[in-house]
């Protein structure tokens, strides 16, 4: 579903890249764009990674620690997660 963006507002845009290509979500707020990286990590993290892994990243997202999650899975799957906050131009 498409929105209209109007130009100066401020977004949050988060690259997911992985092995399929690049996956670009485009977020309201910087918290709405943690709720989509987080979102990300549970979809795929159960799909990609062993048992102990998942747990790992399960553990620091529930602890909080989003980032620290990101960056782990990251390390384990050559995939990567990154948000930029941007404003919308012409």
């Amino acid at each position: 579903m498409a929105t209209k963006i109007e130009v100066g507002v401020q977004v949050w845009v988060c690259l997911y890249t992985h092995r399929h290509g690049v996956d670009v979500g485009v977020y309201e707020s910087p918290e709405a764009a943690d709720k989509g990286v987080r979102q990300i990590l549970v979809e795929n993290a159960g799909e990609e990674l062993e048992e102990s892994d998942y747990k790992a990243v399960r553990e620091l997202l529930d602890a909080g620690k989003l980032w620290e999650a990101a960056t782990l899975y990251s390390e384990m799957t050559e995939e990567y997660i990154e948000v930029v906050n941007r404003t919308v131009e012409k």
